[in-house]
C-alpha cells in the first residue's frame, strides 16, 4: 500500500467530517421538517419507507466510519483504503462495532 501525504490525510478527514455532519443533520431534518408535514397530510404508508431509507443510510456510513477506525492488520485493504492508523500517531483502538 502506498505512503499517503499529508494533503490526502487532510482531504479525507474534511470528507469524514463533512460526512458525519450532513448525515446527521439530514436525518435530523428529515425527523424534523418532513415527518411532520408528511402526518399533517395524511401521508403513513409512504413515511414508514422514508424512515427506514433515511436509517439505512446512517447504518452504512456508520458501517463505513467502523471500518475507518479498523486497524490495518485486520483484513485486507485495497489500494485507495484509508483507516485511522495511517494518521501519524494515532493508535487504532479498533472498530467501535463487532
Amino acid at each position: 500500500m502506498k505512503e499517503r501525504t499529508s494533503d490526502e490525510l487532510e482531504r479525507a478527514i474534511e470528507h469524514i467530517d463533512c460526512a458525519v455532519l450532513q448525515g446527521f443533520v439530514a436525518h435530523q431534518i428529515f425527523h424534523d421538517s418532513i415527518v411532520p408535514v408528511l402526518r399533517k397530510n395524511g401521508i403513513h404508508e409512504d413515511l414508514i419507507d422514508a424512515q427506514n431509507a433515511s436509517l439505512e443510510s446512517q447504518l452504512l456510513f456508520l458501517r463505513k466510519l467502523n471500518e475507518f477506525f479498523k486497524p490495518v492488520s485486520i483484513g485486507k485493504l485495497k489500494e485507495d483504503d484509508l483507516r485511522a492508523e495511517h494518521y501519524s500517531g494515532f493508535k487504532s483502538v479498533g472498530n467501535f462495532f463487532e
